[in-house]
């Protein structure tokens, strides 16, 4: 096992001797090892040699293998669990990433490659790629770490596939944060991940039970739930998530563990996020506010509010008042969660992760209280579609103030040439769609005789749409001038550039 001075690797030795099992200790530290060896051995009656190589040489796996033959011992079982990372910003690191690609990844697959014919030759064996839950998602700060674990992950599921015709058994083991001097290390700030942390031994566990059984595992029904989450969620969504979290919890460590680009400001830092939730939960509170109120006033032919007996004296004895009044009350349900998670993401991110779930748990109580409640009237005056509509505008306006936010700072990177041939071009689709839709659904659905007035729709359709579609063909940058303003805006930099 590699990475066996500490963390995970130790606990897989420790767990592996009390089965009975020879060790082979692959780490960096000599000493540390050596000692490891000699508890190892006095506590379990077990052989437990010590191959100190460094992981990060493109021959390490010759060591490795010279050692184990040098100890008279085969590999029947490798740990691939040594690791590292280097958390911060990719352009502020001074740190060589190339060799945590070396450690993390190229080490494991010599390792692997030395061994496996081994063990396919005998029909038995094992492989175990201790990979990281960092591996289901691309992660701003923590960029190549990630980037390797993925590998990791990936490589050990499909050799899973290609060696267990033959009795060998592989499995990629992702644990979330653990208890280890990996955070310290690599200088991660995250103290309190929703996962939570987890003691070396149990990944152990959750690994040794996994083994033979299934080609991947992740550690914890947190960890799971997360990764799962994070799979059907938005990339984009979670990138921004990830590298706003880690940025912010950036700006609460002390100053001198921080290198920033700019000088952080005398006053305490914050991105403003909870701000700019809070603006926009009362921008669309206050916009279905005013559509419920225009709604409900020509529903009923008088003017209505929240509390409508101020303004409507008998509006309890009207039909379905109630299911009226609550309807729009439904949409209130999307703020919910919304205002939940940005309380979570400013306030709570340095407290415990108990006092976190037990507000989580209290959000979700409170909002199927309120989608029983309210949701249970509906169904009781049959007015499901309409409450459904109300959530759907919440949902529509929320989406259209986020728009709001976002569109200069897109638009300002569009050009007017291209911002024409996209309309041009979206245009015509829409000319030329029409002009397939239309008759089918006016002759082909509805059964209506074909008319002088589709025939001129669709006369109109398909010319227009064509020459539209010339149009932003025209308007298009040739492939040729885009690979070159591309090559151009490359900057040339050395001593030998000409």
């Amino acid at each position: 096992m590699t990475g066996a001075s500490s963390g995970i690797g130790e606990a897989f030795a420790w767990a592996l001797a009390a089965r009975g099992m020879d060790l082979i200790l692959v780490a960096r530290g000599q000493e540390r090892l050596e000692s490891l060896s000699r508890d190892i051995e006095a506590k379990h009656q077990t052989r437990a040699v010590v191959v100190s190589a460094d992981l990060a040489q493109a021959d390490a796996a010759e060591v490795v293998r010279a050692g184990v033959e040098a100890a008279g011992l085969s590999v029947g079982l490798l740990i691939n669990n040594a690791g590292y990372a280097v958390y911060g910003p990719f352009a502020n690191q001074t740190v060589d990433q190339a060799g945590m690609v070396d450690v993390n990844c190229r080490a494991p697959v010599s390792l692997a490659s030395a061994f496996a014919p081994d063990m396919v030759a005998r029909g038995r064996g094992g492989i175990v790629f201790v990979s990281s839950t960092a591996a289901y998602q691309p992660t701003p700060h923590l960029a190549v770490y990630a980037a390797t674990k993925v590998f990791d992950l990936f490589l050990a599921e499909a050799l899973w596939a290609e060696l267990a015709q033959h009795g060998v058994e592989v499995l990629g083991i992702s644990p979330g944060h653990t208890h280890t001097r990996f955070q310290a290390r690599s200088g991660d700030p995250l103290t309190n991940p929703p996962g939570g942390v987890a003691q070396p031994d149990e990944i152990v566990a959750t690994a040794l039970a996994a083994l033979g059984r299934k080609p991947s595992a992740i550690h914890g029904l947190r960890n799971t739930a997360l990764a799962g989450l994070v799979r059907v969620l938005p990339r984009s969504l979670v990138l921004h998530s990830a590298l706003r979290h880690f940025e912010r919890l950036d700006a609460t460590r002390p100053a001198a563990k921080v290198v920033p680009r700019i000088q952080p400001k005398s006053t305490p830092a914050t991105d403003g996020g909870f701000a700019r939730s809070v603006a926009r939960l009362l921008i669309a509170f206050l916009a279905v506010g005013f559509i419920d109120l225009v709604v409900c006033s020509l529903l009923t032919h008088r003017l209505r509010f929240w509390f409508p007996a101020w303004l409507d004296a008998h509006w309890d004895s009207r039909p379905d008042a109630w299911v009226v009044y609550s309807q729009s009350y439904m949409a209130g349900i999307l703020f919910i969660p919304v205002l939940a998670t940005a309380v979570m993401r400013e306030f709570l991110p340095r407290m415990s992760a108990a006092a976190r779930s037990t507000f989580a748990a209290g959000t979700v109580a409170v909002l199927a209280f309120i989608g029983w409640w309210k949701g249970g009237l509906m169904i009781q005056y049959h007015k499901e579609l309409e409450a459904l509509a109300w959530v759907a505008l919440t949902a529509v306006i929320w989406g259209l103030i986020r728009l709001g936010e976002e569109l200069p700072a897109r638009m300002a990177r569009v050009t007017p040439r291209h911002l024409a041939t996209g309309l041009a071009r979206g245009v015509a689709v829409f000319f030329l769609l029409m002009a397939v839709i239309d008759p089918v659904l006016c002759v082909g659905v509805q059964g209506l005789p074909w008319s002088k007035g589709l025939f001129v729709e669709v006369g109109f359709f398909v010319p227009a749409g064509l020459i539209l579609w010339a149009l932003a063909r025209r308007l298009s940058p040739a492939p040729r001038d885009r690979v070159a303003v591309s090559l151009t805006d490359i900057p040339i930099v050395g001593a030998d550039a000409e």
